[in-house]
């Protein structure tokens, strides 16, 4: 395997580990029952990882069409998330269809329902620190945690009635 597909590699296995909601998403085992931290830790978490593999990636020496190919692409997408975090636009994923918080909700289907704690306490405590994090969210997302609290009830209700 080259270098370039070895960096790439390595950056899909670290990118999965900090964000497990879209390694499930993706399909890559292993990080069902984890929770993506979506504080501003988190974050800058996740750009650290994209910072050293641009870095890294930068200094790699291609071996044929497929290295190039697979160098440009990344570097591509990654120097996009790295203006995105430099410009303190990276909470951009804060939007209506795609923010956090769906992602959240949308993964909890594909876990345990043995008991609330299986799913609360997976995501209480990343969640709760997004939330009540001013400079991230502040009090413009309380609706949307209202409004995953709700599904999580109803969800246990009818799991009940069944």
């Amino acid at each position: 395997m080259s270098r370039t597909f070895e960096i790439a590699d390595a950056y899909v296995d670290e990118a999965a580990a900090l964000d497990p909601i879209l390694a499930t998403a993706a399909g890559l085992p292993g990080h069902d029952h984890e929770m993506t931290d979506y504080s501003p830790d988190g974050f800058a978490a996740r750009a650290a990882l994209d910072r050293r593999t641009l870095d890294e990636l930068a200094a790699v020496s291609v071996d044929g069409e497929r290295d190039r190919i697979a160098r440009d692409v990344m570097l591509d997408g990654l120097s996009s998330e790295m203006e995105l975090f430099d410009a303190g636009d990276h909470f951009h994923s804060l939007r209506t269809l795609a923010n956090p918080i769906s992602r959240v909700r949308s993964i909890f289907d594909q876990m345990g329902r043995e008991s609330v704690e299986d799913w609360l306490g997976r995501a209480r405590d990343s969640l709760l620190t997004f939330l009540r994090d001013e400079d991230s969210c502040g009090e413009i997302f309380g609706s949307f945690w209202f409004s995953l609290s709700i599904f999580i009830s109803e969800s246990f209700k009818q799991k009940e009635e069944v």
